[in-house]
């Protein structure tokens, strides 16, 4: 059996992998129920986003979006491992909070 001293480090959290795989479901979902009129982009700014730049600016800056903060939490985890996963683990709390309240709330 290994240390931990002897294990490899992960490469990304798997955390990190739950969030950025979150940020890719709603990405399609809001862009598929967008497309069939099902639903409208709750938040005004990534709205005028999608209003601009269509689909592919919308999606490129979701990416963006997510993705540098998540690149900055893997950087900063060397130093803050317990901080970062504590701090990712309450952002897939919130993000699916947040997701599920404005789903129900489109739905009404």
């Amino acid at each position: 059996m290994q240390s931990t001293q002897d294990r490899q480090p992960l490469f990304v959290l798997p955390e990190t992998t739950v969030l950025a795989v979150i940020g890719c479901l709603d990405l399609l979902s809001t862009l598929y129920f967008i497309g069939r009129g099902e639903a409208h982009e709750a938040n005004p700014f990534m709205a005028s986003v999608l209003q601009n730049y269509g689909a592919t600016g919308f999606a490129a800056f979701k990416a963006l979006a997510l993705g540098i903060p998540l690149t900055i939490a893997e950087l900063a985890r060397r130093k803050h491992p317990d901080f970062v996963r504590n701090a990712l683990r309450f952002g897939i709390v919130g993000y699916l909070g947040l997701y599920l309240i404005v789903s129900l709330a489109q739905k009404t």
